[in-house]
């Protein structure tokens, strides 16, 4: 029988794998670690707890860099973004931190967006029907309404 020194250590290893591939919110390892030690929440609760204290596990510096990851790899609005880190178990209040930290041009992402899925569209499409389907796109992407209705009608001209 494992004594509970030795069960915190191996999921304090086990917890230490899992970030080293990625980072993730206390609420996502917290999970992966119960999937994997389910009769031991109350040591995994001791490791989280420690991670937290040493600063390897950090919620607002995960938020920030799955922003920055978000915006650089497939552009989202931050109405979408803030969706995802909610889903992942992430505090209203350090989402909104760390949107508020952040330097997110999401008008010059949205723009490029657009201009990129214009290309896409058949040219024989209708420029009303353009502006629907980019209109419709955008919001999907969870871009304000306001900005998407700005940018299509600057990007998609008769």
């Amino acid at each position: 029988m494992i004594n509970k020194q030795e069960q915190f250590q191996r999921i304090l290893d086990r917890a230490l794998f899992l970030l080293s591939m990625r980072m993730h919110s206390c609420f996502e390892l917290s999970q992966k670690l119960d999937n994997k030690f389910s009769d031991n929440k109350d040591i995994i609760q001791e490791v989280i707890s420690e991670l937290i204290r040493t600063g390897i596990l950090d919620d607002l510096r995960f938020s920030k860099e799955y922003m920055h990851y978000r915006l650089t790899t497939s552009p989202r609005g931050g109405m979408l973004i803030k969706a995802e880190l909610s889903k992942k178990g992430i505090a209203g209040s350090v989402i909104e931190q760390a949107l508020s930290s952040a330097d997110i041009d999401e008008l010059s992402s949205m723009k490029k967006l657009a201009i990129n899925k214009m290309k896409s569209y058949d040219k024989k499409l209708s420029m009303q029907k353009k502006r629907e389907k980019l209109t419709r796109f955008l919001a999907s992407r969870g871009f304000k309404l306001n900005s998407v209705f700005d940018v299509v009608k600057e990007v998609v001209r008769d």
